[in-house]
């Protein structure tokens, strides 16, 4: 039977990494794989010899000892295809990671998953509603999934951690590596509350072709993929490909007609993805159901008066506190309550905008 170390061999050896999928076809096991000769590899793989040579002197040089040890002091462990706690939906697409590392147990034990991507450079409003419905269908027990990237997956992973806490980043590069480095105390958190997986090795960089492979397991892991934000030309787009060619549900937030950042949302919209606009439009179309008091936390009539003023466009507190007959200290009590109940949330400037 083939261990973990069998695994981590296949992955750090670059020549077995890069066909490691059909080298598992082929051989049957890490362990087969791990046992070939130079005539198996060149008369029944097919490898050229030359390549073959440098296969078998590299397999000699590879410390897997000394691999596995770094894996431990980093408290990164491998899930393998192999293994019962391996994802089922993700083992049931093209070409699924025979082997992952991850850190914190979530990836273990989760059960639905919605994933949210968009735009690095994402505008505000776009931001906080990705914040938002992450915050709303985590509480409901769906697991949030992104790339730990700037802008909307940074602030889907970040509603998650408020609401259960339910999220699972899927990043680019080597789980020793945190990029963008900004999101350093995000990733420290997720590794903690949720799970950070990557297919690639420690000390992997974050090279751009690594992206759309990460792409493929965010949509594979998740029952519906949702697109906040997207010009026609977002690496979003890629993830959004690859939901549809996984059989997922794809889902997009329309923007503005005459915004750039919103054309690779709309034209998904056209070609049939669901038009979201909150948690509830995900509910619907997913047949979850959640628990009202849940959902809709208790306002007081005051509360839902100021709610009623203040607009989706950020409101000044100055014209608040103006149109309740300039009751400061009362008025800015009530925000602060209403921001704790993630009713409102205040942003720079001075301003307020509602959430719900």
């Amino acid at each position: 039977m083939s261990t973990k170390k069998d695994w981590l061999s296949l992955k750090v050896n670059s020549h077995i990494s890069k066909r490691i999928n059909r080298c598992l076809r082929f051989f049957g096991s890490p362990e087969n794989i791990l046992k070939a000769n130079f005539k198996e590899w060149v008369n029944g793989f097919g490898l050229k010899a030359d390549t073959a040579t440098d296969l078998l002197n590299l397999k000699e040089n590879i410390d897997i000892e000394r691999e596995f040890k770094r894996l431990k002091e980093l408290n990164i462990d491998l899930l393998t295809i192999d293994d019962e706690e391996y994802p089922q939906n993700l083992k049931e697409i093209y070409m699924p990671p025979p082997v992952f590392f991850y850190k914190g147990d979530l990836i273990k034990k989760y059960n639905i998953g919605i994933g949210i991507v968009g735009s690095r450079r994402a505008g505000f409003q776009s931001l906080t509603l990705a914040k938002e419905i992450a915050d709303d269908i985590s509480k409901a027990g769906v697991t949030v999934i992104s790339g730990l990237a700037r802008g909307v997956d940074k602030y889907a992973h970040i509603g998650a951690l408020n609401g259960s806490g339910n999220t699972i980043g899927v990043i680019g590069n080597g789980l020793n590596i945190i990029y963008p480095s900004e999101n350093r105390s995000l990733y420290l958190k997720i590794s903690e509350a949720g799970s950070l997986i990557s297919e690639f090795c420690l000390d992997m960089k974050p090279y751009k072709q690594n992206f759309p492979q990460r792409n493929r397991i965010i949509s594979g892991l998740s029952r519906a993929v949702l697109v906040v934000e997207a010009s026609k030309k977002s690496g979003a787009l890629i993830t959004a490909h690859y939901a549809l060619e996984q059989n997922r549900d794809l889902m997009a937030v329309p923007g503005n007609v005459r915004n750039s950042k919103s054309k690779g949302t709309n034209k998904l919209i056209k070609e049939g993805a669901f038009l979201i606009e909150s948690a509830d439009d995900i509910f619907e179309v997913l047949g979850i159901e959640v628990n009202a008091e849940m959902k809709n936390p208790e306002i007081t009539d005051k509360q839902k008066k100021i709610l009623d003023y203040i607009e989706a466009e950020p409101t000044f507190i100055d014209n608040i506190i103006r149109n309740f007959n300039g009751d400061q200290a009362n008025i800015l009590y009530e925000l602060t309550i209403m921001e704790m109940n993630g009713l409102i949330q205040k942003i720079p400037g001075n301003q307020y905008i509602k959430l719900i």
